[in-house]
């Protein structure tokens, strides 16, 4: 995530909320494939 600002709750001053990596999902063609099916057969 990037840098941004909010707010502190209990005194309402901004504050400068630090960068931080955050892990992301990325399903491969397999998983997709999979999941295309399975959705397929339960739709009546």
């Amino acid at each position: 995530r990037k840098t941004r600002m909010a707010r502190n709750p209990r005194t309402g001053d901004p504050v400068e909320v630090a960068a931080r990596p955050v892990p992301v999902f990325k399903p491969s063609k397999e998983l997709r494939a999979m999941v295309a099916e399975a959705s397929e057969r339960v739709t009546p």
